[in-house]
């Protein structure tokens, strides 16, 4: 009986979540997210302030949660071999970008991967939220990157970091002048990056 009102529990909770992440992406297509407050949210989604606070701190809280679900859909197996592979691309064959960059959805700036999703998308346009998601994304993603910058950059954990943030920050600065859009201009300038990339020797060179 107990494991039963906890399973139903546990349902509702997931449910109200949804319901306040959903509604929060709705306003956000109305207005920016630094005026939206706790008491417009739970009118649109016909919630208790009480109920709100039972299962977020504040909107941070709610955004945070939205921000790592998004990313969380967008994940991929980044592989090393697989970055590589696509460097020599580039340097033989940099017409064929386009299709091996939508084969090899990981290797995608990761900002360009979650505003892809109509749904997220709103995230990325609120210039409000820009510095606060793009720093969440850099907290997120750097302990798989690192390793990769360290090793093929021939540098110590803190140097790889800046440089981490530099590619991170310039994506979502490029991406952001572009609105988001992925244009032959789009293209043009990550086949510029990727030759940029493919000068650097590996680890084991």
């Amino acid at each position: 009986m107990m494991e039963e009102k906890i399973r139903k529990t546990d349902r509702r909770s997931r449910y109200t979540c949804r319901v306040i992440k959903e509604t929060l992406l709705a306003l956000l297509k109305e207005r920016p997210f630094t005026k939206i407050n706790v008491s417009q949210l739970c009118r649109a989604a016909d919630l208790t302030r009480g109920t709100f606070y039972l299962h977020y701190r504040d909107l941070y809280d709610v955004l945070d949660d939205v921000l790592e679900e998004a990313l969380h859909l967008t994940e991929g197996d980044f592989t090393e071999n697989e970055f590589w592979q696509l460097l020599e691309l580039v340097e033989h064959d940099a017409a064929a970008l386009p299709e091996r960059l939508l084969q090899q959805y990981s290797l995608l700036p990761v900002c360009q991967r979650v505003t892809d999703i109509p749904a997220y998308r709103v995230l990325f346009l609120d210039e409000t939220i820009a510095l606060y998601v793009l720093q969440f994304i850099f907290r997120r993603e750097k302990s798989r990157s690192l390793p990769f910058l360290e090793n093929y950059l021939h540098v110590d954990e803190a140097m790889a970091e800046r440089i981490f943030l530099f590619f991170v920050a310039g994506a979502f600065a490029v991406n952001q002048h572009g609105k988001w859009q992925k244009d032959p201009a789009w293209y043009e300038f990550q086949s510029l990056i990727l030759q940029m990339f493919s000068r650097i020797p590996k680890g084991n060179e």
